[in-house]
Formats: C-alpha cells, sequence, structure tokens
C-alpha cells in the first residue's frame, strides 16, 4: 500500500514518530464516524477510540467527549496510560477488510491532532495484528521494534486468540455481535 491509497499528502515528524495528514478519510473507513471517549476512572485505559458504521452523525464526523455512546461499537481500540494500544476489537461482518492499519493512522492523527497525545501499538501484539501494524509503520516510515522474547505474553509467543472481549467499558455488555460475553 500506498500513502495516496489512504489518502495521506504528507507527514508531520514527532520526535521518531509521524503523523499522518490526511485529504479525507481513507476510503477503508469511508461511512463512518469516530468517538473517542477519555476515561479517567479504569485502573489501565486512559481512551477508547470507537468507528461507527451508521447514521447517528454525519460520515467522517469526530466527536471527543467525556461519555460513551451506549451502542457497541463496529471497530474499537482502547489505548492505556503509556498511550500504547492495548485492545482491538472488530465486529465479525467488518473483519478481513483492511481497516485495522487505515484505523492505526487515522487514530494516530485523531489523538495528536484533537487530544495533544501521541499514540504507538504496543510491542506484544498477536500476530494478527502484526500485518495492520506493518503495514501502518510502512505508511509512517517506521521501524517496527522487535519484542524481546521476555517481554512477550502468550498471545504473540504461542499465536492463541486473545481472550474474549473483557467487556469493558461495562456499558457495552451484552451489546456485542454474538451475544453477551460472560
Amino acid at each position: 500500500m500506498t500513502q495516496a491509497q489512504y489518502n495521506i499528502t504528507g507527514m508531520k515528524p514527532v520526535g521518531e514518530y509521524s503523523v499522518p495528514i490526511f485529504s479525507s478519510m481513507p476510503e477503508e473507513l469511508k461511512g463512518s464516524w469516530i468517538h473517542v471517549t477519555k476515561l479517567d476512572n479504569l485502573a489501565q485505559v486512559k481512551y477508547v477510540i470507537c468507528v461507527y458504521f451508521n447514521n447517528t452523525h454525519p460520515e467522517n464526523t469526530v466527536v471527543v467527549s467525556d461519555f460513551l455512546p451506549t451502542e457497541y461499537p463496529d471497530l474499537y481500540a482502547t489505548v492505556n496510560k503509556n498511550l500504547m494500544n492495548e485492545r482491538v476489537y472488530i465486529q465479525p461482518k467488518y473483519r478481513k477488510k483492511g481497516l485495522l492499519p487505515a484505523f492505526g493512522l487515522i487514530g494516530r492523527t485523531i489523538f495528536y491532532e484533537y487530544l495533544d497525545a501521541l499514540c504507538d501499538v504496543p510491542l506484544d501484539r498477536s500476530m494478527q495484528t502484526e500485518s495492520a501494524t506493518c503495514k501502518a509503520k510502512a505508511m509512517c516510515n517506521e521501524e517496527i521494534k522487535e519484542i524481546p522474547v521476555e517481554q512477550r505474553s502468550a498471545i504473540s509467543l504461542f499465536d492463541i486468540n486473545p481472550p474474549r472481549d473483557p467487556v469493558y467499558p461495562n456499558i457495552w455488555h451484552g451489546h456485542r455481535a454474538g451475544g453477551k460475553n460472560g
């Protein structure tokens, strides 16, 4: 993939990172709107960024608030207090559509432009997110840091599926496709 395929017109260098500059929403996210919530009451999670493919808000809208919509998102990621992506979930009907690299790139821009924060991927990640990480890092012309074996979890060591969605924020309990988490 090239930067033009994601509608990226340039990169803004920020320390050792790059923040994409978009001419428009990436094609993979067309028809969506994004909601970012800062959470102060959870031990590890600082932000939740959600993508919705519905008409609750106009296409390409970015909402930043202290409140979460009660509707379960089509795609979301939690970001921990170290500004590392912690958890990603995609509703089954949107899987295998190439959303993750676009989501990572637009997410970095949103966090930088709206929240003055620079997010990155954790060193420990599943094989499923490794491909998306490689594509997004290539767009930003960044190297992927090797994961030292002693810092890996069973998810990356043995390529097991991560545990089922832990239902936080719990306002979404029972709303996801496929039923309750329990």
